[in-house]
């Protein structure tokens, strides 16, 4: 869906109005992980009545809090680098991270359980300073986006067979990540979707209709 996103008129439409707001030119998005796993070191959750009770670390995102609530957690705001030893003493069950952050940073070694929500696909909103690109000719600007392009191209399959790598790595160091069933995921869905009301009332709601039209 990100990819359609991505090339579509929608994207277009709404990168020129942060250009416009913002004097920053998009560039084409990149991966940055695929889409976060819900850890924790207790039990394993296929559907958010299992989650009732468990701590979870959060940035201070009031989103992301409003998301870990609606799951039936309890959302702890802390500091990434205070996360391991949270972890390992107690003070949090569980983290919503991508594979890769969980495996590079060794949270795997104070986590067991993991489920595939699909709740957030996290990507790398890169811009470049409108001057720089108003100093190109127009061939130059036309032969840096398409280069962009490509590079975003090449950077997005490296990243999702990255994401698929270290699922396996995880796997390998004897964490159970689970895959809901199509109705148990349509719980997640519900539950995350409930909060939209509150956390997007700033966006736009044509916009969210039109993103989920690209489906």
């Amino acid at each position: 869906m990100a990819e359609r996103l991505f090339t579509s008129d929608l994207w277009k439409q709404q990168a020129a109005k942060f250009e416009a707001d913002c004097g920053l030119v998009p560039l084409p998005p990149v991966g940055g992980g695929g889409f976060r796993l819900l850890w924790n070191s207790r039990r394993a959750t296929p559907d958010p009545a299992s989650v009732k009770g468990l701590k979870y670390r959060t940035t201070g995102s009031q989103a992301e809090i409003a998301l870990i609530k609606a799951w039936g957690g309890n959302p702890t705001p802390l500091a990434w680098t205070e996360t391991y030893n949270s972890l390992k003493n107690g003070l949090v069950d569980g983290i919503h991270v991508q594979p890769i952050w969980t495996f590079r940073f060794n949270m795997h070694e104070v986590l067991r359980y993991a489920t595939e929500v699909d709740g957030i696909f996290a990507v790398q909103f890169q811009v470049l300073n409108k001057n720089t690109w108003n100093s190109m000719p127009p061939d130059i600007q036309q032969a840096f986006m398409a280069a962009a392009r490509e590079a975003a191209d090449q950077a997005n399959q490296i990243d999702r067979d990255g994401e698929r790598t270290f699922k396996q790595r995880l796997r390998e160091a004897r964490m159970e990540i689970y895959t809901p069933s199509a109705a148990e995921k349509a719980q997640w869905q519900k539950a995350g979707e409930a909060i939209w009301e509150t956390q997007g009332k700033a966006i736009d709601s044509a916009v969210i209709k039109a993103m989920i039209a690209l489906r």
